[in-house]
This record gives structure tokens, C-alpha cells and sequence, in this order.
């Protein structure tokens, strides 16, 4: 199966500081996955990210499940504020309902990876995503207890835990569990 864009990139839309930092390290974030993508597959994955949907949205008029539709897999990144997002729960829906029509979350071949950067409890999650294979890209604090999302802007560029839980996701999003008919990165 083809697909134009090989992976949908989730956030809440920037609206404060604090979302706009959330933002940067999105971008961030999808420009390491690339550059590892293309290390391991020879190939740089095709990115729909969600600021690209809106203008898509609002120029060309296309759907959710349209451009969903059209995406192999989708890494959505959840933080509590964007659990609490109404047009963040609605995208998600929107995404759960295109791939998941039926509304039987279970599957051989995962398309949803979910991104935690910092913890939120099971039940504050929306329901479509908690079976979904999850990705903490942070860690709590030994000292003080509270969670510190993965720094991507040190001098020498992300810590080696970054890089390790971004290979993971790399591989889950490819590998032997994705053999068969929705084998998205055959193309690669």
C-alpha cells in the first residue's frame, strides 16, 4: 500500500510560551527522527505535521480522514495539557476513527505511537490511545520528583537516552511486526 505522507506528526497547536517550546521540540523532535530514518533506511519518511494539516485544511479544504487516509502511521505526542486540548482530542478521535473504522482497537500492525513527555496517568488519556505503544521521552527528577522531558537542545546535541528511545520507535514503526500487507516502509 502507498501512502503520501509516511507519518503524521500530533501536538497541540503553539498558543503560549510554554506551547510554543512544546512546539520547537516537536520540530525538533521530527527532525531527528528523519535524520535517523535516513541513516537506517537510506531514505527520509515524508512528515504531514499538524500545522501543515490546518493550512491544508484551510486552503485546499481537505478532510481529516482524507489526508488520514493517505499516512501509514502516526506518532502523536501527549503531554496533560494536551490531553485537555478539545481540538487536540478531536484530531485524535478523527485518527482512531479513519484507522480504526470498525472502532476494534486491536492490531497486528500498530499505526499509533504515543509519545508521553512527561507522565499522565492511563485513565486522563484518551481511550482510543491507551493500548497504543508508548514512548516516555523523559524522566522523573531523583531529587525533587518531578518529570524532565529529554533536552534536545544540549551543545552536543540530544542525550544518548534520547537517541535510544528514538531508535526504539524507529524500529517498532518498521519492524518485523509490520511484515505483511501494511509493510508502510517497503518503499524505503
Amino acid at each position: 500500500m502507498s501512502f503520501e505522507h509516511d507519518i503524521f506528526m500530533g501536538y497541540a497547536p503553539a498558543a503560549g510560551q510554554e506551547n510554543q517550546a512544546s512546539t520547537d521540540w516537536t520540530l525538533k523532535f521530527c527532525d531527528y527522527l528523519s535524520i535517523l530514518m535516513h541513516r537506517l533506511y537510506s531514505r527520509k519518511p515524508v512528515f504531514l505535521l499538524h500545522d501543515d494539516l490546518r493550512v491544508r485544511q484551510s486552503l485546499l479544504g481537505e478532510s481529516y480522514e482524507a489526508a488520514f487516509s493517505d499516512t501509514a502511521v502516526f506518532v502523536l505526542i501527549l503531554s496533560p495539557e494536551y490531553a485537555k486540548s478539545a481540538s487536540y482530542m478531536k484530531e485524535v478521535d478523527e485518527i482512531c476513527r479513519t484507522i480504526y473504522p470498525s472502532g476494534n482497537v486491536e492490531s497486528k500492525h500498530p499505526r499509533i505511537f504515543k509519545i508521553l513527555t512527561s507522565p499522565i496517568a492511563a485513565e486522563e488519556q484518551p481511550e482510543c490511545l491507551r493500548n497504543e505503544l508508548v514512548y516516555d521521552f523523559f524522566e522523573i527528577n531523583r531529587y525533587n520528583k518531578k518529570p524532565v522531558r529529554f533536552d534536545l537542545n544540549g551543545s552536543g546535541g540530544p542525550e544518548i537516552r534520547f537517541w535510544s528511545k528514538l531508535v526504539d520507535l524507529a524500529y517498532d514503526m518498521t519492524g518485523p511486526r509490520r511484515a505483511g500487507p501494511r509493510y508502510w516502509l517497503l518503499r524505503l
